[in-house]
């Protein structure tokens, strides 16, 4: 293969990484549940023994920004829903357990973190 023809077949595979990148986010992003149901859920597992409401304060405004979203690149007020998902995150330390783990995990990845 000549250089030229080289550096167009480079050119073209890196152009289909790419698409297919961001095809597979998008595809992501619509596969994810909406951050309302996983508001709900924590929710309803961020209890006491007792069944009783367990919700850490400084994460209770984010917990209730994130029941009014759907999708992580919507608006609440002045704030992205990625900015209000990061700041419960960082609220959330006391909700532990399995099903905090798991939930925590579904919310970094609709966030775009590791």
């Amino acid at each position: 293969m000549s250089d030229d023809r080289w550096s167009d077949f480079a050119d073209d595979l890196a152009c289909d990484i790419e698409r297919t990148e961001k095809m597979s986010a998008r595809s992501a992003l619509q596969e994810a549940r909406p951050i309302w149901a996983i508001a709900r859920e924590i929710r309803a597992k961020w209890v006491k023994k007792d069944g009783t409401p367990n919700v850490w304060f400084g994460a209770v405004p984010y917990l209730k920004a994130m029941e009014s979203l759907t999708h992580i690149n919507e608006m609440y007020g002045l704030d992205t829903a990625q900015t209000v998902v990061i700041y419960f995150l960082a609220n959330a330390a006391q909700f532990k357990g399995e099903d905090a783990r798991r939930i925590k995990k579904e919310i970094r990845q609709i966030a775009g973190l590791k």
